[in-house]
């Protein structure tokens, strides 16, 4: 009868040699009517408390605390509850129930604490989860009523919210943090889909990408708990979301199924056979595209909650963002092993230079051509390479690159890891960074120094050509003038004229190799003076107009000032540019010189009717030995070498020569120079 009395109320008393030894079972197996007593003198209170009891907006209770035969806490059965008490657990009409009827899943530690408050009479403050009413709470929970009765009062308040928001950011920090040390898009994938599963309790977390057509995902990363089956795959996208959902998710919009048994989804068979019933499905949207989306499955029908939702969000976005930047990084990095393999099998030199002049990257060939190895020559800088003498010009340009961001070309001479010198042509443009601004320079470098010895030795051979073939042109032209003096009218005067002529031919080719090799030996010397320009023009046409016997050669005179310049030089410039206007303008009747001031200096230029220049040949005309092969002009003789030499003439007054022409239409020809050198 007793046990049976003891079943009915759930309770069980001590027996008298365990930890109350002097206290009879009786005691405790009388603790039902103990505990009526006890609620009547609460509930018979006076009526301020029953009134604070009630109107406080934390929950409050009254709990007897179960043992077992082994003096365990096992449950608790609800006395008195306050009104507050069922909008903040749930529960409803608790009292006279017991917690294991109420969640059997409810955890032990509830009952160990109470238990323990229970025997010992010493209140205790501590905040704890109580998973299965999906609360968190900050309880406060002392002894009333005789030790005997073993009861407890609980002052409670839900800070689930609180504590969400607080884990949830922690939760955010950790991967965040986590994911930062990812070395890898797969890596950081695994974090986060394992991580966000654990965190929400689910059974499945998985991410798919969306192709382009938006109309197929690839499930391409998966975490799932045991259970449940791998779905990586490609999936129709129209197979497990309707139109309208489609419609929306393109939209950005989360898709949210609480149980899927009552809803009308498509995929609803597709989705049970893997064991799903409730999920949530994150689209993220780039630029208006639908990228990939983030799939968050539970193996139960599931009350998505509002904090879940927002943090889903936020994760999936956050992890998106590094997602995006390692998979960056790893194409860069596949990217730069492909542009390494191709630039260090390049016959060409190639490194890049910062600002401050170090090398940060070099490829094979460049450290080839100089002797270095590639450690080496990542510790060196320009001033390491270059040939002193050629600093100052290098400088000069590479400044400018810096300050306009336009390219340039140099030939220079570097040092080599012996101390020899090699010749290069360098082709230098800058690098952007994202602000549109230079932030370091590539160098093509091409190794010319075989190319230069045999410019020298076609320079020097020019050199000695010239000097042996102007003595014995001296005898002959002395000779010639002898003649002519000396002549009879059994001598031809023509003879005489025509030797004399090609003796003029060729003293004047002489004096062109003789230029050419003063230029490349950088001996083309100046006698600076002051010149009448406008005088020095009228001269030169007086010279010329004798021997263009079919064009008119027409100066447009204005007022400028003297100037100083190299008066021969500058005569030579003039009668070139005019020999030439005449020579490739058979057709044309005129040729029009004008001479202008523009500020700084004078502009001259020389106009012929002729038969143009093309635009691909533009840039090259002022090269040595280059010939404009049209059509028309076979016949014409030369060398290529005057308006190399008049290139050169006007770069040393300072100045420039450029050309204007269109094909058919004639050319004009023209250089400015400073009126002071």
């Amino acid at each position: 009868m007793e046990d049976k009395e003891k079943t009915e109320h759930g309770t069980y008393g001590k027996s008298e040699d365990r930890s109350r030894q002097g206290h009879s079972s009786v005691r405790r197996g009388n603790a039902t009517s103990s505990s009526l007593s006890t609620q009547r003198r609460f509930k018979l209170s006076d009526e301020t408390y029953y009134n604070l009891f009630n109107s406080i907006d934390e929950g409050f209770c009254i709990i007897e605390v179960i043992f077992d035969r082994q003096e365990r806490p096992v449950d608790y059965r609800f006395i008195e509850v306050n009104e507050p008490f069922e909008q903040l657990t749930g529960i409803v009409d608790a009292e006279g129930r017991r917690m294991r009827d109420i969640a059997p899943l409810h955890e032990n530690l509830w009952f160990e604490v109470y238990g323990r408050i229970a025997l010992t009479g010493k209140p205790e403050r501590f905040q704890m989860v109580a998973s299965q009413l999906d609360r968190i709470y900050d309880v406060y929970a002392f002894r009333v009523g005789e030790p005997a009765d073993n009861q407890v009062a609980i002052l409670f308040k839900d800070i689930t919210a609180q504590r969400r928001e607080d884990l949830d950011l922690a939760e955010l920090a950790g991967m965040g943090e986590q994911l930062s040390r990812a070395d890898s898009a797969e890596v950081a994938l695994a974090i986060f889909c394992e991580r966000l599963g654990n965190y929400l309790n689910l059974g499945f977390c998985a991410f798919a990408e969306i192709d382009q057509s938006e109309q197929q995902a690839t499930v391409v990363h998966e975490w799932h708990r045991k259970g449940f089956h791998s779905i990586k795959g490609v999936y129709a996208i129209a197979d497990y979301i309707s139109p309208g959902w489609e419609q929306a998710m393109r939209a950005g919009k989360n898709f949210i199924v609480e149980d899927l048994k009552g809803s009308a989804h498509p995929g609803f068979e597709r989705y049970a056979m893997r064991g799903i019933a409730s999920f949530i499905s994150i689209p993220l949207i780039r630029n208006g595209r639908w990228l990939c989306m983030v799939n968050l499955y539970d193996s139960k029908p599931r009350k998505w909650l509002d904090t879940e939702i927002k943090l889903g969000n936020e994760l999936a976005n956050r992890f998106w963002n590094r997602y995006e930047r390692l998979r960056a990084e790893e194409a860069l990095r596949k990217s730069e092993e492909s542009y390494r393999a191709i630039v260090n099998q390049s016959i060409v030199g190639i490194l890049r230079l910062n600002f401050r002049g170090e090398v940060v990257f070099t490829n094979d060939q460049f450290c080839k051509m100089l002797g270095y190895s590639p450690s080496e020559m990542m510790k060196l800088t320009v001033l390491d390479l270059m040939y002193p003498e050629d600093l100052e010009r290098n400088n000069l340009l590479f400044s400018r690159m810096v300050a306009e961001g336009t390219p340039y070309e140099i030939e220079k001479r570097l040092i080599c890891k012996n101390g020899s010198l090699i010749w290069v042509n360098n082709h230098v443009s800058p690098i952007f960074n994202s602000d549109g601004k230079p932030e370091s320079a590539v160098v093509v470098s091409v190794d010319v120094t075989r190319q230069k010895a045999v410019e020298k030795m076609k320079d020097d051979f020019i050199g000695v050509a010239s000097h042996e073939l102007k003595t014995p042109l001296t005898s002959i032209k002395a000779y010639t003038q002898l003649l002519k003096k000396s002549t009879t009218d059994d001598t031809p005067a023509s003879f005489i004229n025509k030797l004399s002529k090609q003796v003029d031919r060729l003293t004047n080719l002489v004096y062109l190799l003789l230029d050419t090799s003063n230029i490349s030996g950088g001996h083309l010397m100046l006698q600076l003076g002051d010149i009448d320009l406008n005088e020095l023009i009228d001269d030169c046409i007086q010279d010329l107009q004798p021997i263009s016997i079919d064009h008119k050669l027409i100066f447009h005179k204005e007022k400028i000032p003297h100037l100083i310049a190299d008066k021969n030089r500058i005569n030579q410039v003039l009668t070139n540019l005019i020999s030439n206007a005449v020579k490739y303008s058979p057709e044309g009747k005129a040729v029009h010189i004008k001479a202008i001031d523009v500020g700084y200096g004078v502009k001259v230029s020389v106009q012929d009717y002729g038969v143009g220049i093309a635009a691909e040949d533009q840039s090259k005309i002022f090269n040595r030995f280059f010939r404009v092969t049209n059509k028309g002009n076979d016949n014409i003789s030369g060398i290529g070498l005057g308006l190399y030499i008049v290139s050169e003439i006007i770069k040393k007054h300072n100045g420039i020569l450029g050309v204007e022409s269109v094909p058919g239409q004639g050319a004009t020809f023209f250089f400015e120079i400073p009126y002071q050198n």
